[in-house]
């Protein structure tokens, strides 16, 4: 079907119209990017991807996934009940990732690892570009204190102390 599909493609239509519609049967997965978006917690992470994302774009964020999996439109949810599962569909996200399977453009995936070397492992698989947010450690603070969505707010202070202690 697709040769015939090809052949009556070349007879009707120019090579540039003939490449979109291949490109289009079968997508490069070059095309589709990855965004790693690291800093610490209450830097902006969300909202940067919120405000970048596509309708179509892929988003990894463990808060969201650990509130879908506990079913509550918490922001922000203790995620110990769900740990192992959360991490476990993360992981099967990150490999369709990896794999460039489906049909999104573009990755984000949320990160606040203060380790660096874990995030950039984490690029290299994924094949990802890294953004890292460049918010001082005590406007980091000031959101979390003023951010009602966060149900321990001094354990999220505790992980920005460790974030900017990492350099």
């Amino acid at each position: 079907t697709v040769l015939f599909s090809c052949h009556f493609l070349e007879k009707s239509m120019d090579k540039q119209a003939i490449k979109k519609v291949l490109h289009r049967l079968y997508p490069d997965k070059n095309d589709k990017k990855v965004f790693i978006v690291s800093g610490a917690p209450g830097s902006g992470k969300s909202t940067y991807v919120q405000k970048t994302r596509n309708a179509d774009d892929l988003v990894v964020d463990m808060d969201l996934i650990a509130a879908a999996l506990k079913g509550t439109p918490e922001r922000h949810p203790q995620y110990r009940p769900v740990m192992d599962a959360a991490l476990s569909a993360r992981e099967a996200i990150y490999s369709t990732i990896e794999r460039r399977k489906g049909e999104w453009k573009t990755a984000f995936v949320i990160t606040s690892s203060p380790d660096a070397s874990r995030v950039a492992a984490l690029a290299k698989r994924l094949n990802a570009e890294i953004v890292e947010m460049d918010t001082q450690k005590d406007e980091c603070v000031k959101r979390i204190l003023e951010d009602d969505s966060r149900n321990d707010a001094k354990k999220d202070v505790a992980l920005v102390e460790a974030w900017f202690s990492r350099k």
